[in-house]
């Protein structure tokens, strides 16, 4: 609720930051549109920190207070145009789609991935994969580490075909992920 007011007021805010990955920052914050993905709550906007719109992760914001300073929205910068190319948390302008194909081997996942696409550009065909290929999922997205993540959690049901790079990867992943067990 606190964003949108923010968000709708065109207002920067002064925001502490905590990455999981480095010590936490201020930054002067000029919010432009949220998402929620998969439960979680990103916000999107002009980090003075970074000189440029970036994805914040709602929950490791550590405080954030409003300035009397308002700011300009980037023209033409949207949050489908942000997200176009974008399985989850990732977005941007500098985000490339590849097309990815993967043949579905269980039912179960095709029925499931129906239901609920990875990817507003996915389409699921009937075969004609391999004899033991339930269907084919055909899509464009950006190869985001959430997005090979989310390839990764099928296991066996899925094997990707295209593109080469991608097939490579998800191979070295499953080599990694035996050597442990």
């Amino acid at each position: 609720e606190v964003y949108k007011r923010q968000i709708d007021e065109n207002r920067v805010l002064d925001m502490e930051y905590a990455p999981c990955d480095k010590p936490a920052y201020h930054t002067s914050f000029s919010p432009y549109f949220m998402r929620q993905i998969q439960g979680r709550a990103y916000v999107v906007g002009r980090s003075s920190r970074h000189g440029a719109p970036r994805t914040f992760a709602a929950d490791r914001i550590r405080s954030l207070v409003a300035t009397p300073q308002k700011f300009r929205r980037q023209p033409g910068l949207t949050a489908d145009k942000w997200f176009a190319h974008s399985y989850g948390a990732y977005g941007g302008d500098d985000l490339e789609p590849e097309r990815v194909v993967a043949d579905l081997l269980d039912p179960d996942l095709a029925a499931y991935l129906r239901q609920r696409p990875l990817h507003p550009s996915q389409t699921v065909l009937p075969g004609p994969g391999a004899p033991d290929t339930v269907c084919t999922l055909s899509l464009e997205v950006a190869l985001t580490r959430d997005f090979i993540g989310a390839l990764l959690a099928c296991g066996s049901r899925l094997r990707v075909v295209a593109p080469e790079a991608l097939r490579r990867r998800m191979a070295e992943e499953a080599k990694a992920l035996a050597a442990l067990y």
